[in-house]
């Protein structure tokens, strides 16, 4: 390998993998042999909730969700009835108290003709389009109507958050988060959703796992290689207007097999390797402390000096040059690297250059 230009610098890093493989038997059977397949998981509904504003101008529309929770993933359709208060509003058109949808979202349409605000209740019920038995309604939604003449004004006036799960397995895994926000009126909502702390440590990022959102949901991918657990705190903002409101939640991603070995589990683990410009080896050490990991590189010869330069490989391959120059190199524990690349130039003979990486 040519790096810079200096030396032509070959590695060679050994490895050992382990290969499971299962073998059947002669390959014949009779259908003796074979498994029954495990039957479809029964369809139900466990819950069903309505969120939406919890008040409206006196001829506003509002926007009313259905969530449900379900086993065995059945096809539903939605009907929502106006149980109580149908004469200060209705759906698709004025007098129509219930209404059939195959989405889980339905407009409730204001109109108030009085001196005074109206309360509206509305049920809706979930049913399988293929199994009638597999039904639930939900309890009663209640939403003001402003009185005649009046308008409210729209805003968010807070956000809660949920997820599915508080913890999950080192990678591959995923939790669910869903924001349910407060609002008067119909604003239009932007939710942004982030990582706001590692191990109780403010971050922006974690490399334990990914963060992706859209709209009131977010999906965080667990990617753990330590063997300790480690927390990571998510936050959305919804947003309408200047006053933005925020929540959070935290997740544990657990501890990966002790195969997976992260230089910060295992303090003082040493990687070595050879180099054909020299006959010793260069060797990184790597420990863990409270500011992250601290890599220490250990030089052929402990006559010469040398000159560092230190390197972090992020997972997508993204090297970012260090400002140590020293022959230790902190990283914050929040930083995302998969591996971390050193060489040392021995002073006064810049053609001899040693490096070594040290993968996590």
């Amino acid at each position: 390998m040519k790096f810079f230009g200096k030396a032509k610098v070959l590695a060679f890093l050994t490895a050992a993998a382990l290969v499971l493989a299962a073998c059947g038997g002669d390959g014949g059977s009779d259908s003796s042999d074979l498994e029954t397949p495990p039957s479809d998981e029964a369809k139900s509904i466990s819950a069903l909730t309505i969120t939406g504003p919890a008040s409206i101008s006196f001829n506003g529309n509002a926007v009313l969700t259905a969530t449900a929770t379900t086993t065995g993933s059945p096809t539903l359709k939605y009907t929502w009835t106006i149980t109580s208060g149908g004469d200060y509003a209705y759906f698709n058109a004025a007098g129509t108290t219930n209404s059939t949808t195959t989405t889980n979202t339905v407009t409730l349409k204001a109109n108030n003709t009085t001196t005074s605000a109206q309360t509206v209740k509305v049920t809706v019920t979930a049913e399988d389009t293929s199994d009638a038995m597999v039904t639930k309604t939900s309890s009663a939604y209640s939403i003001t109507v402003a009185k005649k003449g009046e308008t409210v004004t729209n805003a968010v006036t807070g956000v809660t958050l949920s997820v599915d799960k508080t913890s999950i397995a080192a990678s591959g895994a995923t939790a669910t988060f869903t924001a349910t926000p407060a609002t008067t009126g119909n604003p239009t909502i932007t939710y942004t959703w982030a990582i706001t702390a590692v191990d109780e440590k403010s971050a922006t990022s974690s490399v334990y796992a990914t963060l992706s959102g859209s709209g009131t949901t977010a999906t965080l991918t667990s990617k753990n290689t330590t063997t300790s657990s480690h927390t990571v705190t998510v936050k959305v903002t919804a947003s309408y207007g200047t006053n933005p409101k925020t929540a959070i939640k935290t997740v544990t991603i657990e501890a990966a097999s002790e195969e997976n070995d992260d230089p910060a589990e295992t303090n003082g683990a040493t990687l070595s390797l050879t180099f054909l410009n020299g006959d010793n080896d260069l060797t990184v050490t790597a420990a863990s402390s409270s500011s992250g990991y601290t890599f220490t590189a250990i030089p052929p010869s402990t006559t010469a000096s040398y000159t560092y330069a230190w390197y972090v490989i992020s997972a997508a391959g993204k090297a970012t040059k260090q400002t140590s120059t020293e022959k230790t190199c902190t990283v914050a524990s929040s930083a995302d690297i998969a591996k971390i690349f050193v060489t040392a130039t021995e002073s006064g003979n810049d053609a001899l250059v040693y490096s070594a990486e040290y993968g996590l």
